[in-house]
């Protein structure tokens, strides 16, 4: 699909990569398409790998994050139990290689 701008044709996919991007700039903050995490150190976990090319999916009662390389893949969950859960997910994450 192809959007017509006054005197420039530009392709949708980089229109929406641009309008993202400028987005960014203006607000000073990542451009979410995920609702936020209801926890914050795990909302700022999520931010992180979304910044560092992580794929974040919301799904129903998790997140899914996978890597840029497509190898790994974690879940953050909505309510865990664990005191210890953002401070263990992040060691996780760490042991990759891809964070």
């Amino acid at each position: 699909m192809r959007v017509y701008l006054p005197c420039t044709v530009v392709d949708s996919s980089a229109l929406a990569d641009t309008m993202a991007r400028t987005y960014t700039r203006i607000s000073g903050m990542q451009s979410m398409s995920r609702p936020r995490h209801k926890v914050k150190e795990l909302e700022a976990l999520l931010a992180e790998a979304e910044r560092r090319g992580w794929r974040v999916d919301k799904k129903a009662a998790y997140y899914r994050l996978r890597c840029p390389c497509g190898k790994h893949q974690t879940w953050v969950h909505l309510t865990p139990s664990n005191p210890r859960y953002e401070q263990e997910k992040r060691q996780k994450l760490q042991g990759t290689g891809c964070w």
